[in-house]
């Protein structure tokens, strides 16, 4: 009995020892889930690549269609969505899209085309275990009626707008900036679904604002600075309130940085006459040709007072006096945008500044001003012209909703591409993935 133990024992032993071709294949088996992974994952990654690019076709191809859309059927839609994701998808090596629409029309309101694409992506690990193709596909839906935007162009007119280029053959900057701003209201009309889904407002400002000779007889005017100062320089002892030029300088301290309703002395809007004065402004409006006709008389003269602009673009998004935007219809949200530009840092206002240096008195008063817009949800981009070498406009680039919103431009013809770049940002306000 010990003697057959000791030999199944040994037997045993042996059995245990004699164990190298099952662990060779139990590592084969071990392997192959552990490459399918990794031959998974590197497949996997190409698709994420893949879906980026077709993301971004379809949201092209989604806020392209809703620009078109009105007055089109669904089929005239449709190839217009697979145009668009044809054209701005690129990558090769995959199947072509496959790009179907639906257009959901809400009565008049919250209107929405949703693009869809789909692309087949050869594997190549994957191939190995049967995968032959991986799908990828990709959803955005452009809505208008949901958000509409607001936006107040506050524009610098002043002297040196008018300098001749640094370089032979570049625009200055006025033609520039009427070139770009025209450029800027084409982009916001086509992002419009309907009337009333975008309205701009034009503010040229030096170191006055007008707001039209019309308004002489406006309650929110105030005529107590009128005579002797100003106006007697200008129109001398026949001077009289026939003769205005439109006209305003900067309200009363502290009511010159809030958007309160002038209803009291100290809360209404100075008359005064101004050599220097630019065109007047224009409201809120989606009258797409008289916007284009305000920037197109848009002259350069005058200092520099970026305070009294952005104080006036704010007032062009304030419903009731003084320029009496829209109410706003609870249906909708809404995104209001101030686009300031000036080529030059604060030179005077109504108090400081001879007109010709940098006043840092005015910078003080501006950025309090800002602070209040912004709390009040309004999105500030602020755009600096900068081909003397001058500083940077502190004041300025304080406004800016966030640094990004802070463009330094060293040229005059930047500024068409910087208003084409947020010309497209505000678009994409309008689309919804």
């Amino acid at each position: 009995m010990g003697l057959i133990s000791t030999m199944a024992t040994k037997h045993f032993r042996n059995l245990l020892r004699a164990t190298d071709g099952n662990v060779a294949v139990m590592v084969a088996f071990a392997l192959l889930p552990m490459l399918i992974m990794i031959g998974a994952a590197v497949d996997y990654s190409r698709d994420l690549r893949v879906q980026t690019a077709l993301q971004a076709a379809v949201d092209a191809a989604a806020l392209n269609t809703a620009r078109q859309s009105p007055g089109l059927t669904s089929e005239q839609m449709l190839a217009i969505a697979q145009k668009s994701v044809a054209a701005s998808f690129g990558v090769t090596g995959v199947s072509d899209p496959t790009t179907t629409m639906v257009y959901t029309p809400v009565g008049n309101k919250n209107a929405t085309i949703q693009v869809t694409a789909r692309v087949s992506v050869p594997t190549t690990f994957m191939n190995l275990v049967g995968v032959k193709t991986n799908d990828v596909a990709a959803t955005s839906t452009s809505t208008w009626g949901s958000t509409r935007l607001r936006v107040a162009l506050a524009l610098d007119n002043t002297g040196s707008m008018d300098d001749p280029p640094k370089k032979k053959g570049d625009p200055k900057k006025i033609e520039a900036l009427r070139t770009a701003t025209n450029n800027l209201l084409t982009s916001l009309k086509n992002a419009a679904g309907k009337d009333g889904d975008v309205y701009v407002s034009i503010v040229p400002f030096a170191r006055v604002v007008n707001v039209g000779k019309d308004n002489v007889a406006a309650s929110w005017i105030t005529w107590n600075y009128w005579l002797p100062n100003d106006a007697l320089r200008w129109c001398g002892s026949t001077c009289s309130r026939d003769n205005w030029d439109g006209s305003v300088m900067d309200r009363d301290k502290n009511s010159n940085l809030s958007n309160i309703a002038p209803t009291s002395s100290s809360t209404l809007f100075p008359a005064t006459q101004a050599s220097d004065s630019p065109v007047s402004l224009m409201g809120l409006s989606y009258d797409w040709a008289k916007l284009k006709t305000k920037v197109d008389s848009m002259k350069p003269n005058g200092a520099t007072n970026q305070t009294i602009g952005i104080a006036w673009a704010w007032q062009s998004l304030t419903t009731g006096a003084p320029l009496n935007a829209p109410a706003k219809d609870e249906a909708y949200k809404y995104t209001d945008v101030i686009i300031i530009l000036s080529d030059g840092l604060n030179t005077r206002d109504r108090w400081d500044g001879n007109g010709r240096d940098y006043s840092p008195e005015v910078d003080a008063r501006q950025k309090p001003l800002c602070d209040a817009i912004k709390k009040t949800g309004v999105v500030i981009y602020s755009v600096q012209v900068n081909t003397n070498n001058d500083p940077t406009a502190e004041a300025l680039k304080y406004c800016a909703s966030d640094p990004a919103k802070f463009v330094m431009l060293t040229t005059a013809d930047q500024i068409i591409t910087t208003f084409e770049s947020i010309g497209a940002s505000l678009s994409q306000l309008r689309l919804s993935n």
